[in-house]
């Protein structure tokens, strides 16, 4: 009698049991199908921003040939380059691609002189607060947007991660990123639409010079060929393709 009694709560026990079982056995399972495809997604992404980068890199180091084949690029030849690409329609994210000149504090006067004769009549090399015996002045940005013109003659060295980023470019010869930073492109840009973003520098030396050594390098440096990006249309091109 008192064995019928417990047989039911017996089955219910053991038959409850059997429902924790499999909902843990179907969990784990669910759970790491969720994982692989989880991790699946991440190093899909990660490739596309690699890929992403390596192309940037890429037109950039295209830029540094065109330096190289001429003793002198005008502002019309790098324009006609950059046209060529397609930047708006081929890299969304990639502000522009532009040439940043290093020059002496003597040579300022001739700089500003000679990119009046090239249309530029109201260049100018900003910020002019302090005097320094070097300056890296951008002089060349395309597309010639409203946002890009604005930044035209702005020395990126008197800004710190700019500046880093530009002396290890020099001194290694490679292509570099700089960390976070806000482009000059945002300044009149309401708070709602400014992002944050990053640069990558690639340098430019005289032709023919010797650039086996740091020193060599550092003395050889004519300017950077670079590239501005906003960081979330950088990365929402990837995560929009991969959604």
């Amino acid at each position: 009698m008192r064995n019928r009694v417990l047989l039911p709560y017996l089955i219910l026990l053991l038959g409850f049991c059997f429902t924790l079982l499999v909902y843990y056995y179907f969990y784990k399972l669910t759970y790491e199908q969720d994982l692989i495809r989880f991790r699946s997604s991440v190093q899909e992404i990660q490739d596309q921003v690699r890929l992403r980068i390596a192309t940037s890199t890429a037109l950039l180091r295209a830029g540094t040939g065109l330096f190289a084949a001429s003793d002198f690029v005008d502002a019309g030849e790098f324009e006609n380059f950059v046209t060529e690409i397609e930047l708006d329609k081929n890299y969304p994210g990639v502000e522009g691609i532009g040439y940043s000149a290093r020059f002496a504090s003597e040579n300022k006067a001739q700089v500003i002189a000679g990119m009046k004769r090239q249309g530029f009549h109201d260049f100018r090399i900003w910020p002019d607060d302090t005097p320094r015996r070097e300056y890296n002045s951008i002089i060349y940005l395309q597309p010639h947007s409203i946002r890009n013109k604005g930044a035209i003659g702005y020395d990126m060295a008197t800004e710190d991660t700019r500046r880093q980023a530009m002396e290890a470019a020099r001194d290694t010869g490679k292509p570099t990123a700089s960390g976070r930073v806000h482009l000059v492109q945002e300044k009149d840009l309401p708070e709602a639409s400014k992002q944050s973003g990053f640069l990558i520098y690639v340098p430019v030396y005289k032709n023919n010079s010797l650039i086996n050594t740091e020193q060599q390098r550092r003395d050889a440096l004519l300017g950077f060929v670079y590239s501005p990006l906003r960081a979330e249309d950088f990365l929402g091109a990837v995560t929009g393709a991969k959604k």
